[in-house]
């Protein structure tokens, strides 16, 4: 008789959201993150972490929160000899058309300051204020994508500013994350450039042109097949000859699309009530239902035949190399090259 999982449908979507599998460009992301901890209130300095949507930027930056909170704060206690509370790290998201104001809010708010209003000036204050008594050592910002001219008018320079003036007066480590095109409002900014540029990491997609790169895509299906025997949900083996190229066609390549593939084919697997095993069949009802990479149209990775598969794989690459071509082209003609 098959084992059901003994989970609810919203539990097993929480177990999929929160599974991390160490990639090569996860890895290499976090060991960058870890390597600025040496600078601790020592030295102004900071990193980019640059990625397109769903990639993992966010996560990486979670979990640095997470796995190093604690003993920061143990290690700020131990620098000391007196009682307070301190706060090592203050993550927020780069608010859309950011003002000195609204991003002093945003600081303060991840503080729980009872006080958020106030003048730019007034609110500066403050925000100094925080940094020196609570003995702030990380920024974490991300969503930098916002502080784009297009997307913030004028007031880029005067927030920029204000970031570059906070690691002039206190000895922080600040750690910006956005979209590629977000380097280019930091690259606008010489001095606060040269402040950010110590480290850079650029999160690409998934890509099985090569040993390496297969292998990659590999470890991470590997991963979520363990997770689902875990769980006692049987699901076709993802790490698999015929699912392999189907899976990375359906999500682009992307992480944060491939878990939405699979919490469809955990819906509908929960309404069966998990009666039969997952198959290849229910991925392509799934993916029928709504088509993930919207660069294939109507082409359904799981229902077609595995040679069409093959030449679909080599026409998405075309496209996805044109695409690329034209943002260059199109990005060379707004500056004027």
């Amino acid at each position: 008789m098959l084992k059901k999982p003994n989970k609810t449908l919203k539990q097993l979507n929480e177990i999929v959201e929160n599974k991390i599998v160490e990639t090569t460009q996860y890895a290499e992301t976090k060991n960058a993150i870890d390597s600025m901890t040496h600078f601790a209130g020592v030295k102004s300095i900071g990193m980019m972490i640059l990625g397109e949507t769903g990639l993992g930027k966010s996560t990486v930056l979670d979990k640095f929160v997470t796995n190093n909170l604690d003993s920061i704060t143990e290690s700020v206690l131990a620098s000391v000899d007196y009682d307070f509370t301190p706060i090592p790290i203050i993550k927020f998201k780069m608010p859309v058309k950011p003002t000195v104001i609204s991003v002093c809010e945003m600081i303060l708010s991840e503080a729980d300051h009872l006080d958020l209003t106030g003048t730019a000036s007034a609110l500066t204050r403050r925000v100094d204020k925080l940094f020196k008594n609570q003995m702030v050592q990380y920024l974490i910002i991300d969503e930098c994508q916002h502080l784009l001219r297009e997307h913030a008018g004028t007031t880029t320079t005067t927030v920029l500013n204000f970031i570059k003036n906070l690691m002039n007066e206190h000895k922080i480590i600040v750690i910006v994350a956005g979209i590629p095109t977000a380097e280019k409002a930091l690259t606008k900014y010489k001095e606060l450039e040269e402040r950010l540029s110590y480290k850079k990491c650029y999160i690409t997609e998934f890509e099985i042109n090569s040993v390496s790169g297969e292998e990659n895509f590999g470890s991470f299906l590997i991963g979520f097949d363990q997770l689902f025997i875990s769980n006692d949900l049987n699901i076709c083996t993802l790490y698999d000859g015929d699912m392999f190229d189907r899976i990375f066609l359906a999500c682009a390549g992307s992480p944060r699309i491939f878990k939405y593939l699979i919490f469809k084919v955990l819906e509908l697997g929960q309404k069966l009530d998990f009666e039969n095993k997952i198959t290849k069949q229910m991925f392509a009802k799934a993916y029928t239902n709504e088509a993930l990479n919207k660069d294939i149209g109507n082409f359904n990775p799981f229902s077609a035949k595995f040679e069409k598969v093959k030449v679909k794989l080599k026409e998405w690459d075309n496209i996805k190399l044109e695409t690329h071509k034209a943002l260059l082209k199109n990005n060379s003609k707004k500056h004027g090259k």
